[in-house]
């Protein structure tokens, strides 16, 4: 079985954000990263809530919805070693969906304020992380502009 810090690493070098980094990286991020746990069925993001914090799961499940209670919607699940909420590193937008525990769960988190001081102490990484950042913005929105055209000729 994988050890935690290996898992972990395994986890956050799977981000896209951070797509490149070295263990050395990787061992850094983790050394602020804070552990959280979870019962089932517990509202762990609130959509249009303002993001502080990204998330690694280390065990156990959540789901993604949008909309209420009333008229939730089903976006998918999340499984150990998924990651959510990894663009609040970058903004103060409002979340985009609820993420709910299905069962208890172990979670790692990252705030943001955390991960500020990370940039501020090493510039390669902080460089590394904003160029995977527009490659990143770049694909979802040339993936958002096929798909609109696409729509528009059916």
């Amino acid at each position: 079985m994988e050890n935690s810090k290996n898992k972990i690493n395994r986890i956050l070098k799977s981000i896209p954000l951070l797509r490149g980094i070295t263990d050395q990286d990787a061992n850094i991020i983790a050394s602020y990263l804070e552990p959280v746990s979870y019962p089932a069925d517990t509202n762990i993001i609130q959509e249009g809530s303002t993001g502080q914090s990204m998330f690694l799961i280390v065990n156990g499940s959540v789901r993604v919805t949008r909309g209420s209670e009333d008229d939730e919607v089903l976006i998918g699940n999340l499984y150990s070693g998924s990651f959510f909420g990894e663009f609040s590193l970058i903004d103060s937008m409002p979340r985009s969906a609820n993420v709910i525990s299905n069962e208890d769960v172990d979670i790692f988190q990252l705030t943001k304020s955390n991960f500020e001081k990370i940039l501020e102490k090493d510039p390669h990484f902080s460089s590394l992380f904003y160029k995977n950042c527009l490659t990143e913005t770049f694909y979802r929105f040339r993936n958002t502009v096929a798909n609109f055209s696409f729509s528009q000729h059916t």
